[in-house]
């Protein structure tokens, strides 16, 4: 049986924010993803519909297109939305190695000139150790309590995950090319200094179909991601 490419219609070319809208309207009411530690399941319309909150919040919070948004937190659904609402926008996420601590964290986070970070109570340690360095950043968005990073960060604009939820949950036309950048991957810098890698919608959709074929994906399997 011919596969169909994520790719959609007649192999027109698709950048990840309207493939997950293309997905919605074609499997509204089929689980998207599972949150394992809790048992919270959305389907894929409750998902599209929760990124468009997000990117609808976002935006008010003046995200605008191109820009570099820091996002530092474990595999979670927060973690999904927050992902897939900046590539909705334009955006760009710049992924933060859970486990980095010290000068390369603070590098990684002023290489892209982030003013915006996503994150939760169980990195603020880490965060707080190089508070002084992160020469760009003016917003930090808490998906737990907020009070404790109000303490640690007092010259920042923290918020609570409630404010980043805009009211509107409209689709966006999402009209960029997929050769725009999606996200921004650092290296482990074993052998020298960690470097950012630009990951344009177009690698992730390939990376993607790739795995599709090697794994014999069908639309019956449940795919486990611990990371």
């Amino acid at each position: 049986m011919k596969k169909t490419p994520l790719t959609g219609r007649e192999g027109q070319k698709a950048n990840l924010g309207q493939l997950l809208q293309n997905s919605a309207e074609q499997h509204g009411s089929k689980a998207f993803v599972t949150q394992a530690e809790t048992g919270e399941c959305l389907t894929y319309a409750e998902f599209n519909q929760l990124t468009n909150h997000i990117a609808h919040g976002l935006i008010g919070l003046g995200v605008g297109d191109k820009e570099y948004v820091a996002i530092m937190l474990p595999s979670c659904i927060q973690f999904l939305a927050s992902s897939y609402a900046l590539k909705k926008i334009g955006a760009i996420e710049v992924a933060i190695n859970n486990n980095t601590r010290g000068p390369s964290l603070a590098r990684m986070i002023n290489l892209t000139k982030c003013r915006m970070l996503i994150t939760s109570g169980e990195y603020l340690q880490q965060l707080s150790e190089v508070s002084e360095d992160l020469n760009y950043l003016e917003q930090v968005i808490m998906t737990d309590d907020h009070r404790s990073a109000k303490r640690l960060f007092p010259s920042l604009e923290i918020l609570p995950w409630q404010s980043i939820l805009g009211e509107s949950s409209s689709n966006f036309s999402c009209e960029f090319s997929d050769e725009e950048i999606a996200v921004i991957l650092f290296t482990s810098g074993t052998t020298g200094t960690s470097k950012g890698c630009d990951i344009p919608h177009r690698s992730s959709v390939r990376a993607a179909e790739s795995m599709i074929e090697a794994f014999n994906l069908t639309e019956q399997d449940c795919v486990y991601t611990p990371y």
